[in-house]
This record gives C-alpha cells, structure tokens and sequence, in this order.
C-alpha cells in the first residue's frame, strides 16, 4: 500500500511546480532535501526539536549522496531564531513525520517545501516524494 505524503501548502499552490531544480543553481546537486531523524533510522516527527536530520543530495531524480547532519541544541528550530542564518536554509525540502503551523511558515518564508510523510524510513519518504514530485 502506498504511504500518503502530503505538502504543506500555507494558503497558495505548491512553491514551485517543477520542483525537480534546485533553488541553488551554483550547486552540483540538483535539489538538496533534509529528513528529521532524532535516532538515526525512522523519520521522526517533531520537527521542530529535531537536531539530526539526513541529508539527500538528489541528481537527475536519484539520490547521489546521503549524509547526516547533527545539530547542538541551540540550532533546533524551536531554539534558534528564524532571523538568523541556520545550517538547513540551503535545503529545498524537508520531510518530517509531523510539524507545527509555526515551524511551516518559516521554511516557507525561506524558500524551503514542508512535507509530511507517513513513511518511517527515510529513504523510501525520499523515493516516495521524488515519485510524486
């Protein structure tokens, strides 16, 4: 059965339809995309306390490169401030488990899709959101 990923959209369409570009065009990588995982296996919801997050590289549609990401406390989202330079703005989307209202209208205002997945494995929310994309 396929599992449900379901945009955030905060009143108005998807950021941007042909998503498969990344908002970096000086990168080698097409489109970066970041997934919440607190123990380093499941997607994790609370997206907002999150501090480890596996990173996607993504070329052509495929993932090229996967890394994990550690954040201190201070630089969760729900610590650190939203005016402020944060390690995840070079992102293009980020995948969670679960999110608050708040959390969405930053990455919004950042350029950064917020998407919700019902998949525990980060890999396949990434498959599964590159399908659908």
């Amino acid at each position: 059965m396929e599992r449900l990923i379901r945009r955030l959209e905060l009143l108005q369409p998807a950021l941007n339809p042909e998503l498969k570009l990344s908002k970096h065009p000086n990168r080698e990588d097409l489109m970066k995309i970041a997934v919440t995982s607190q123990n380093r296996k499941t997607v994790t919801q609370h997206a907002g306390r999150c501090r480890k997050f596996f990173i996607f590289h993504i070329v052509e549609g495929q993932v090229a490169k996967k890394e994990l990401l550690e954040l201190p406390k201070e630089q969760s989202f729900r610590e650190s401030s939203s005016q402020l330079p944060h390690p995840l703005d070079d992102i293009d989307v980020l995948i969670t488990r679960g999110m608050g209202s708040g959390l969405a209208m930053r990455l919004h205002e950042k350029g950064i899709e917020s998407v919700i997945t019902e998949d525990e494995d980060p890999e396949k929310a990434v498959r599964s959101y590159l399908t659908i994309s």
